[in-house]
């Protein structure tokens, strides 16, 4: 077994212009992933990771995340499977402890997807508003979360409300892949200390544990440094520390995948470089 934990120190900031939207985005597209039990419309195409895990001697589990962006809105999809029987309430109760210290939960409500009663939050992180709804189905627990805007906010509401459960779900398939990705463009640089706003991140899939570091028996951290830009695309990544047996190349591969509301200055969405660190450990 491995475990990985990402930690993120913010470094610098870099300005762009775009102000915080309050349209809705148009031209959203609906997508699905074989062998679920849902379907959703996201702006963009999103990334996704797929992990198979071993939760008990002779049981596995499979579990998924899929993170999309666009115009100040992130949007993420967990999805578990289901073999011990966990109930909603135990699942959301695990997800909140999952979750940095620095979220709020409020105004718990219940809501119904086509026969699925689930859990509805208002949640906020570092004065980012957002939504997040759970639900378990007959062979999956779901968690769907979109921050960045109000609750009431067009884009929130069109990514939850296009929600659909069940076996039968149609869409665009969506496979293991860092997703679609923005067009970075350079600019000046400020210090993040000047920030209004940090960062929050939304989706942080983990690297795999390679075969090859796992028969010599590799542990350690593979620290980057990247760039979060303003336009909600991770660049610019750099390696700070790496380690052998492909477990570098595993976190270059996944951090692209992160899915994060950028920062903001005076009403502005910037830049900024945070460094974030894998820690591969088997025990």
């Amino acid at each position: 077994m491995r475990s990985v934990v990402i930690s993120v120190l913010c470094l610098t900031a870099i300005v762009c212009a775009g102000q915080r939207p309050t349209q809705p985005v148009q031209q959203w597209q609906r997508y699905r992933v074989a062998g679920e039990e849902f379907s959703v419309s996201l702006p963009a195409l999103p990334a996704m990771t797929t992990l198979d895990t071993l939760i008990a001697p002779s049981k596995r589990r499979i579990t998924r995340v899929l993170g999309s962006y666009a115009d100040g809105v992130a949007y993420a999809i967990t999805t578990y499977e289901n073999p011990v029987g966990q109930s909603l309430d135990d699942f959301v109760d695990r997800s909140k402890q999952r979750r940095s210290r620095l979220r709020e939960w409020t105004g718990q409500t219940d809501v119904t997807v086509d026969g699925f009663t689930g859990r509805q939050f208002s949640i906020a992180e570092r004065g980012v508003s957002g939504l997040v709804q759970f639900f378990r189905t007959k062979n999956h627990l779901y968690q769907f979360e979109a921050m960045g805007a109000a609750s009431n906010d067009p884009r929130i509401q069109q990514f939850f409300t296009s929600l659909k459960l069940g076996k039968k779900t149609e869409g665009t398939d969506v496979h293991d892949g860092i997703g679609a990705q923005p067009d970075i463009q350079s600019s000046s640089v400020l210090s993040g200390k000047d920030l209004d706003q940090k960062v929050v991140v939304l989706t942080k899939p983990e690297p795999s544990y390679t075969e090859a570091a796992r028969q010599a028996r590799t542990v350690g951290a593979v620290v980057l440094k990247v760039v979060f830009a303003a336009n909600g695309g991770v660049s610019d990544v750099q390696v700070v520390s790496g380690l052998p047996n492909g477990l570098t190349e595993q976190a270059l591969k996944v951090v692209k995948q992160i899915r994060f509301v950028p920062g903001m200055k005076d009403g502005t969405y910037v830049s900024t470089t945070l460094q974030l660190e894998y820690n591969f450990n088997l025990y």
